[in-house]
């Protein structure tokens, strides 16, 4: 049968399967539910828990759990985690283990056969094995916890996801707890290094390669040992693209000294950046117990807070993109070197489908996924996610450190996903560290996109820890801040790849210079920013030529007029953002097609660095250059401003379960769209393709924290979405009008303040 008639008979197979099981997304989204029966559906007789486990629950279903023991914590954790998000949980460890063909049908098996070919949870065995009694101990009470809660669900009360995925429970394992965590730290740098690995132009890849180092300001940087190109990536970068939706790639995290508070007291304020979906990756708690007394983010499955507020300190950590990998070209290894795997893969709606992927000592074998033993180069990835590294331990740690020093101390271990944390304590200390692994290059020798075997040898003789890179310690600014920069420009140990674009860090600091007297809510008020740096300096270097364009051209004066009074904030009102949106984009193809370098331009685009580069090349463009890219982008630009349409009106946001996300099937799983802010450069980060037409956010600043070190009750959380991943509860997406106006839940830690808000008390007994 032919590629098309497979695909074909594949279509006609997966709706009649559909239609004869009578798949839940075919009938819909279940009903509404009310707070309280969500809550009586928690089990609370006959408990495995040593004494009785009190958990107070606050009109947006925030829980926080009181227990005598540490493992009766751990547990409870679990059993909440697993009421409020199985259905998520079960679907991330689908995708995570390389099992979306078994709900999604033939369509995903190529995906599948690249995550089990990357395998996300090759070192979790060794991990466990390593780890302290207590942590193992923590952890294995929390999956006691989550298996715990899905024993006593009764038929037909499961979520709805399992109907619309066709799954069955499995029991959970710590090993499932350690995969999702490896999976959330993948090495950013495979983005760039994938779209730079295809090009077959020399010249090109190596221009593109300075460039892109240059702008990170990482020093040197060379393609690598090898000159061959490489064929058949699309699996490994959709795998990729699914893990930049769960990895803190973005973030914004900044901390304040004393001196610049109005309460006299440290303030922090955190907003990781991650994909905008419902249920949200993280959830919201507060615990305590005889070892740990917290309130924060934890992402469900896991058990322990990503980022939050202790009675000591504050933390909270934006992506450090290190380079945790390095790519090797083994396309010269013997084949004695090359290990073949076979997989079954599971298919729903079809055939099962059988595999081959291949691995070496270097790590697994990530080209040519779809057309394996191909007349193609092939690159192993030598990860530190396949090593031993122990994040459970250092983030339990930190939830008992006492100060900035338990804290640092605390991360030695921590590898994935590379953080740089920013830490405020209750004494007025703020301060920064750096948590990753990464080979020990030398200092002198480039980065490199792809090594050969004998240099990557060289290279990982050594892992360099985060207690082993530069950290700061009040700065005499009196403020830190982080938004995924270079953390310090102290390159003895090289550690960085392609560091973003700076934009929001120097907003950031821009607006921290300002004032002396800043309180938690003020801190809330700059998460929101949507003023865009970039903007208003490319705005700035056309200005005389668009000024020049206006005056000649009355049929481009409104667009002209509009860009040139704009203060390049991205407010929902404003006319002049879609207007400029609609000039910058045609403005950089018509630039860099005037300068003979489209192709190179493509490249940019699809990075987002291109409106950053053309900065620097515009001074290139002669008269006729000019010319033409104006002619060209002025044109739709007033188009645009004629219509007088408004940046709400077309950049806009999904409210609505993740399978609104199906094609032609999920719109009866989206709830509505409405309008947002900001833009993918501004602080509150609302990332978009570029475009003038109407599009969707799909990736920003999902959820935030601020906290004042001064009150122990000053803890302020929002998430986009709600609490409650149950389709139809009243706390499964009550959070978004609050996320979209800059309003904030406070989650308090004394007792009174807890009872006074958590009304709501659900007591598990033994």
């Amino acid at each position: 049968m032919s590629r098309s008639g497979q695909m074909i008979c594949k279509i006609a197979v997966l709706g009649l399967g559909l239609a004869v099981s009578g798949c839940a997304i075919l009938s819909g989204p279940p009903g509404p539910v009310t707070a309280d029966a969500r809550l009586n559906a928690l089990p609370t007789q006959g408990l495995p828990v040593e004494h009785p486990v009190e958990i107070r629950w606050s009109e947006r279903m925030v829980p926080f759990i009181t227990a005598e023991t540490d493992g009766d914590a751990a547990f409870t954790l679990g059993l909440v985690h697993a009421h409020l998000r199985l259905g998520q949980m079960a679907i991330a460890r689908q995708i995570t283990q390389g099992r979306i063909s078994e709900m999604a049908g033939p369509f995903t098996t190529d995906i599948d056969a690249a995550l089990r070919a990357f395998d996300f949870g090759r070192a979790a065995p060794q991990m466990l094995a390593a780890m302290p009694p207590e942590t193992r101990a923590w952890m294995d009470r929390y999956v006691e916890g989550v298996n715990f809660y899905a024993d006593q669900i009764p038929d037909g009360a499961w979520p709805h996801e399992f109907a619309v995925g066709g799954l069955e429970w499995e029991p959970w394992r710590a090993e499932d707890t350690l995969t999702l965590g490896r999976a959330s730290g993948i090495d950013i740098n495979w983005g760039v290094w994938i779209i730079l690995l295809q090009l077959e132009d020399v010249a090109l890849r190596d221009r593109v390669l300075e460039r892109l180092v240059g702008l990170s300001r990482e020093g040197r940087a060379t393609f690598g040992d090898s000159a061959r190109s490489f064929a058949g990536l699309k699996a490994f970068e959709q795998v990729v693209a699914l893990g930049t939706q769960a990895v803190k790639s973005g973030s914004n995290s900044f901390v304040l000294s004393p001196e610049r508070s109005a309460s006299g007291a440290a303030l922090i304020a955190n907003d990781p950046h991650l994909g905008f979906f419902i249920p949200n990756v993280w959830l919201i708690a507060g615990l305590r117990s005889p070892s740990y007394e917290v309130v924060g983010m934890m992402v469900p499955g896991t058990p322990v807070f990503g980022f939050g507020r202790t009675p000591h300190l504050a933390w909270g950590g934006t992506n450090l993109r290190a380079t945790t990998s390095e790519l090797v070209d083994v396309s010269d290894l013997p084949s004695e070197a090359i290990e073949t795997v076979d997989h079954e893969i599971g298919v729903r709606y079809w055939f099962d489908e059988r595999w081959q992927t291949r691995r070496t000592e270097y790590g697994p074998i990530m080209s040519g996924i779809s057309a394996l033993f191909g007349d193609t180069a092939d690159f192993a990835i030598n990860w530190v996610g396949h090593r031993v590294t122990d994040e459970t331990t250092a983030l339990l740690g930190a939830m008992r450190a006492r100060d900035f020093t338990e804290f640092r101390s605390a991360m030695k271990d921590f590898a994935l996903p590379s953080q740089t944390f920013l830490v405020a304590t209750k004494d007025g200390t703020i301060a920064s560290t750096i948590a990753t692994a990464v080979p020990a290059r030398p200092e002198n020798d480039p980065l490199r996109v792809i090594a050969s075997p004998e240099r990557t040898e060289r290279h990982w003789q050594k892992v360099v820890s985060g207690n082993q890179l530069p950290f700061e310690v009040n700065p005499t600014e009196g403020f830190l801040a982080s938004a995924n920069n270079r953390p310090t420009p102290d390159e003895s140990v090289p550690y960085g790849g392609t560091f973003p674009q700076d934009e929001r860090v120097r907003r950031i600091d821009e607006i921290l210079r300002a004032r002396t007297d800043w309180s938690a809510e003020d801190l809330a008020g700059v998460q929101m920013d949507t003023v865009s740096p970039l903007t208003r300096e490319f705005i700035d270097a056309v200005r005389a030529r668009l000024v020049a364009a206006g005056e000649a051209d009355p049929a481009v004066r409104q667009a002209v007029d509009l860009i040139l009074a704009w203060d390049a904030d991205y407010t929902v009102e404003s006319r002049a953002a879609p207007v400029f949106e609609a000039f910058a984009e045609r403005f950089v193809g018509a630039a860099y097609g005037a300068l003979g370098r489209a192709e190179e331009a493509e490249i940019y685009l699809r990075l987002s660095r291109a409106r950053r580069l053309l900065l620097d090349d515009i001074e290139d463009l002669d008269d006729a250059g000019w010319s033409a890219a104006l002619a060209a982008s002025l044109a739709t630009a007033s188009e645009v401003a004629a219509k007088g349409t408004r940046w709400g009106d077309i950049h806009r946001i999904a409210v609505g379960h993740i399978l609104s996300r199906i094609p032609y099937l999920g719109d009866r799983y989206l709830e509505r769209t409405v309008a947002v802010p900001g833009a993918k450069e501004t602080i509150f980060k609302t990332s978009h393709s570029p475009s003038d037409e109407p599009h969707r956010a799909t990736f920003g600043a999902q959820a935030r924290h601020v906290s004042d070190m001064g009150d122990v009750d000053a803890n302020h959380f929002i998430l986009f979405g709600g609490q409650d991943g149950w389709i139809g509860s009243p706390a499964f997406s009550d959070q978004v009008p609050l996320w979209r106006t800059g309003k904030l839940v406070q989650v308090p830690m004394t007792p009174d303040a807890i009872r006074q808000m958590h009304e709501t008390v659900t007591v598990l007994r033994p």
